[in-house]
């Protein structure tokens, strides 16, 4: 049963060095043929909705779009969405797109849950990350929000940036703390080798951190986070009790959801669809009336079942696992009894989990999956 449903805005006011999601600068008239082709689809897709329960509207940076725009796609959803039924509907922003008119629009249109790139609290890691919003923006607006009453935000940061050092770790660690919100996610960065920021290693510009700096920065946020009562509930992802991301559970647990946009992707009956990264293309498609997906071939949903639940903190629960693929886990992938021989890997009441050590070495167990399935 489809629960969730996201929608991709491939729009920035900005282009950060580090960046290599699907998104572009754009004019208002190519940010409104946007918009009209989303509402095409949205209604397109309306039998789909009925039991949508979470939302989330990511990109790009979809508060990015006017009021006018926003006012489209939103009023758009409530007439195909059942908004009664949504427990959670999130929007990803930066901080200085939070402005007063638009908080009020979230708020007339139910959005209840709002995702901040924030990334750093250094102003000179800010530049050479390419970010256009200063440290004061993010206070701002965090209150705003909150003056709306719009209390469940989620800061996202990012540790080993360039130059970085535990002390800078400890410095972004405690400036989020203060503002108390109740979602962390903290991600280490990515070198994706078409971004200047990989362009400019490669020059000799920049360079990385160690393995060992990345582990101790990672272990520091882990100890300083969970010390402050934030359960640590999927590799990358912080929350008070009872906050976790409602929708991004349903990718880490591999159930069923909808995309909807450019370069979105679906997962239903057991297979992932997608629409190509290509917004033009997009936009044209969906005025032919053509809202078919591609079919995504090189999948298989027993390996990002296991991966994607192993980024869970509790694991994969063994019987569940082996009742949906009738396999035999240990026997599938013999290599796991090394990984829990060495103390990488638990089993505690049938869950396959990683230990302390072993979340340093996720990607080892996750090429096991990859190799055995």
């Amino acid at each position: 049963m489809l629960t969730s449903l996201y929608i991709h805005f491939p729009f920035c006011d900005h282009i950060c060095t580090y960046c290599d999601f699907h998104k572009s600068l754009a004019t208002d008239s190519r940010k409104d043929e946007y918009v009209d082709a989303l509402v095409k689809e949205l209604l397109y897709r309306k039998k789909d909705l009925v039991n949508i329960k979470t939302i989330f509207l990511g990109g790009g940076t979809p508060l990015s779009l006017s009021i006018t725009q926003l006012s489209r796609i939103f009023s758009t959803i409530e007439q195909v969405v059942n908004i009664d039924l949504v427990l959670e509907y999130s929007i990803e922003t930066n901080p200085n797109n939070v402005t007063e008119d638009k908080v009020q629009l979230l708020q007339q249109y139910h959005i209840n849950r709002v995702s901040i790139g924030v990334q750093t609290f250094n102003p000179v890691q800010l530049v050479t990350l390419g970010r256009d919003h200063q440290v004061s923006d993010v206070a701002k607006a965090v209150s705003l929000l909150r003056q709306y009453h719009i209390d469940n935000i989620s800061i996202d940061l990012m540790f080993s940036l360039v130059h970085q050092t535990v002390d800078d770790v400890i410095y972004d660690l405690d400036q989020v703390l203060v503002l108390d919100v109740p979602h962390i996610s903290y991600y280490a960065l990515i070198w994706e080798e078409k971004t200047q920021l990989y362009h400019h290693y490669k020059q000799g510009r920049v360079t990385m951190n160690s393995e060992d700096d990345e582990a101790i920065m990672y272990q520091t946020i882990i100890d300083t986070l969970t010390r402050n009562r934030y359960n640590h509930y999927e590799i990358s992802n912080f929350a008070k009790p009872s906050m976790e991301a409602k929708h991004n559970l349903t990718y880490w647990r591999n159930q069923e959801y909808l995309g909807i946009g450019s370069g979105a992707h679906s997962f239903n009956n057991g297979t992932r669809f997608y629409h190509p990264a290509n917004t033009r293309e997009y936009i044209k498609r969906m005025n032919q009336g053509d809202f078919d997906w591609y079919r995504n071939e090189d999948t298989n949903i027993l390996t990002d079942t296991l991966i994607m639940g192993m980024r869970l903190l509790q694991g994969i629960h063994i019987p569940t696992i082996e009742h949906q693929f009738s396999i035999s886990l240990m026997e599938r992938f013999p290599e796991l009894q090394k990984h829990i021989n060495l103390k990488l890997l638990t089993i505690e009441n049938n869950y396959l989990r990683f230990t302390r050590k072993g979340l340093l070495l996720g990607n080892e167990i996750f090429q096991i999956f990859l190799e055995g399935s």
